[in-house]
């Protein structure tokens, strides 16, 4: 059986996720760099925002009081800019891009914070030409809940065996197949994902 829709993740498939990279970016030292990558974006508060239940200047406030205020401001710059830190994968976009004007189904399935829509999708090409999006600050549902899965085909109407999930962790994908779904594992090469849905689409890789 073929599928008819190809939902991505966004973080390490549409867009570049290298939190430790963009904490090396404002910190004048590995140490530093260190202290601010576990304080924010390992910190635990920071999946409590992709939750959708904090606010997001709780989340950073939670950093802060992990730091010594010597890094207050660097966290701070941190928090404010990596959504333009975050490069895209013009590779997926261009992906999604075809198989959009191909006729299939395109969309996007990501766990984040209410920041998206106004700094992060803008920046994702992608998203002038999906056919819908859900996140998960929205839903208060997070992958690799099954629920989440099932709310996206009750959101836009489709069935879960008609579904290919892309994402960069494989437990996301197996929330995924859970919930009925084919999923594939993204480890940033492109040919292989290609292959995937030319096989998941009827047609020889």
């Amino acid at each position: 059986m073929s599928v008819h829709n190809i939902v991505f993740d966004m973080g390490g498939v549409l867009l570049d996720w290298n939190p430790f990279s963009y904490a090396s970016q404002v910190s004048d030292s590995q140490e530093d760099a260190d202290l601010i990558f576990e304080a924010l974006f390992m910190n635990h508060a920071w999946s409590l925002g992709d939750s959708g239940t904090p606010s997001d200047q709780w989340v950073l406030e939670s950093a802060l009081s992990k730091l010594p205020e010597r890094l207050h401001r660097a966290c701070e710059v941190a928090w404010r800019t990596y959504p333009e830190m975050q490069a895209v994968i013009s590779e997926t976009n261009e992906l999604g891009r075809q198989l959009h004007e191909a006729g299939f189904g395109v969309y996007i399935l990501s766990n984040v914070s209410n920041r998206f829509r106004e700094e992060l999708e803008p920046r994702i090409p992608l998203s002038s030409c999906t056919d819908g999006i859900l996140i998960s600050a929205e839903e208060l549902l997070m992958k690799p809940d099954p629920r989440i899965f099932t709310r996206f085909c009750q959101r836009f109407d489709v069935d879960a065996d008609d579904c290919l999930f892309v994402d960069d962790l494989e437990l996301n994908c197996q929330g995924a197949r859970a919930a009925g779904w084919h999923a594939f594992h993204f480890n940033g090469a492109i040919e292989p994902l290609k292959c995937e849905v030319s096989k998941l689409m009827g047609f020889n890789c």
